[in-house]
């Protein structure tokens, strides 16, 4: 017997949980299929766990420094398995938000099982035979270590495995200077681990604004001994410990670990999806799709990091979005990720959206750049937390461009720029609203006020007031 839907979504991570949100609120018969859970990667590899890692990791740092603050400094003993109980029962309390009962309330159905097309419209799941009007792929992506000679012999943990450790490792190493690698290692350290970070490249995380990635190592180095331009290029066994060895410079270092975290590598998983019967065209990248996120099966729209694009889970929901509403009703909606916002989740955090103040200039653009520094941020202050900047670039009429905050609570506050980006809002505008004193939030009101000090507008001011003045004496 064929079942028959008007939308079957094949992927049950963060993509797939939001197309089938989309569809059942508006009413289409829809299934959504994934092979074994609900959740995907986020929700038991990625962004759920490792916060609340990151979180614990933040405790067992703020007990350490408790001296600044007069109370009386601890060095915990690090107990990591109770961390990562917190760590699992935090996951078992977010997941009923994505489990089949929550999906049915809206008149979803779940099948589980490996998903595979048979034909352009139609796919199989075990023993069940699918058919829909339209389908949408959200299979996502999965870690996919470097070819590193030895790597798989000698063993290493992964974003999956390292939530599943007894024994909290002596020394560290953690290949990749990304926000995996930055955000785990650090919580590591702060856990107790010795932790060294390689990094191929010149510098961490370099997708950021370069200025703030250069403040961020420095900071780093309090507690990680970070490794730039270090290519790593084999992994031993030497007794009793994993052997790294790196070229850097034109020479080769080893650096010994208890274990190796790998934090580079994913790919799409495509696997065992059938897409050639389909005639779904891929790549290495993952899923072909157009600007309105479809297929070249008229049929099948795809999103989320099966397309090949930022591995993020807030670009996936926004890519399921759209897609759904092109699917259901025949939309021709394009997406752009050009107003995408990331943020590394270290202490302090490190967050972007737009153009940084080096690609601006590559690309000749003449812009304004304003800075506030959190050391001037009241509300940072009495925290104790004052390292970072923020930075927000500009056109000559003050529309933000991009803006790039490093500093505590720096994911929140750039939600503001998002908009402005969106909306095209300026930063004399964003300034102009009133910000709750004190929050960090308001490093968008200070740093605004800079475009006020430094275009001259002040002075302007001042001289339409001396004027008004003197006007106002005769």
């Amino acid at each position: 017997m064929t079942e028959h839907y008007d939308v079957a979504i094949i992927g049950g991570g963060s993509a797939g949980l939001t197309a089938a949100t989309v569809a059942g609120v508006v009413g289409a018969k829809a299934v959504i299929i994934d092979k074994e859970r609900l959740g995907g990667d986020c929700l038991y590899y990625g962004c759920v766990p490792s916060k609340a890692f990151i979180r614990c990791a933040k405790v067992a740092h703020l007990m350490r420094e408790a001296d600044r603050f007069g109370l009386g400094a601890a060095d915990p003993r690090a107990d990591i398995k109770g961390v990562l109980k917190y760590v699992w029962d935090t996951i078992e309390e977010l997941k009923q938000h994505d489990s089949p009962e929550a999906l049915a309330k809206y008149g979803v159905e779940t099948l589980f099982g490996g998903a595979r097309f048979v034909s352009d419209r139609r796919i199989v799941v075990g023993d069940t035979e699918v058919e829909a009007d339209h389908y949408i792929v959200t299979v996502g992506s999965h870690a996919a270590p470097p070819p590193i000679p030895g790597l798989e012999e000698t063993g290493y943990l992964n974003h999956v495995s390292i939530f599943h450790q007894e024994v909290l490792p002596r020394r560290l190493v953690v290949i990749g200077g990304g926000p995996i690698g930055i955000e785990l290692g650090q919580s590591m350290a702060r856990l107790g681990s010795e932790v060294t970070v390689l990094q191929g490249g010149p510098r961490i995380l370099p997708n950021d604004d370069p200025e703030l990635t250069t403040m961020l190592e420095k900071l780093l180095a309090k507690e990680l001994d970070i490794r730039v331009n270090a290519r790593v290029v084999s992994v031993e066994a030497v007794d009793g410990a994993k052997r790294v060895t790196y070229e850097t410079g034109g020479q080769q270092h080893h650096v010994e670990g208890d274990e190796i975290l790998v934090a580079v590598g994913r790919r799409p998983s495509l696997d065992g999806l059938g897409l050639d019967k389909a005639n779904i065209e891929y790549n290495n990248r993952g899923i072909v799709v157009n600007a309105h996120l479809r297929t070249t099966n008229h049929r099948v729209w795809a999103a989320g990091d099966c397309t090949g694009s930022p591995q993020f889970t807030h670009l996936a929901e926004a890519h399921a979005r759209v897609a759904t509403r092109n699917a259901l009703f025949r939309g021709q909606k394009k997406f752009t990720d050009q107003g995408c916002p990331w943020t590394t989740f270290s202490d302090p955090e490190l967050a972007h959206v737009g153009l940084t103040e080096a690609a601006a200039a590559d690309q000749e653009k003449k812009v304004k750049v304003y800075r506030f520094p959190y050391a001037h941020l009241d509300r940072a202050v009495t925290e104790g937390e004052g390292e970072g900047l923020a930075k927000v670039v500009c056109d000559k009429r003050g529309h933000v461009l991009g803006a790039s905050l490093l500093g505590p609570g720096a994911g929140e506050a750039l939600g503001e720029f998002v908009l402005a980006m969106r909306e095209g809002v300026t930063l004399d505008r964003l300034a102009s609203t009133i910000h709750v004193y004190p929050t960090m939030n308001r490093i968008v009101r200070r740093v605004g006020d800079q475009r006020f000090l430094e275009e001259g507008l002040s002075s302007t001011m001042a001289k339409l007031f001396g004027s008004f003045k003197g006007r106002q004496a005769d």
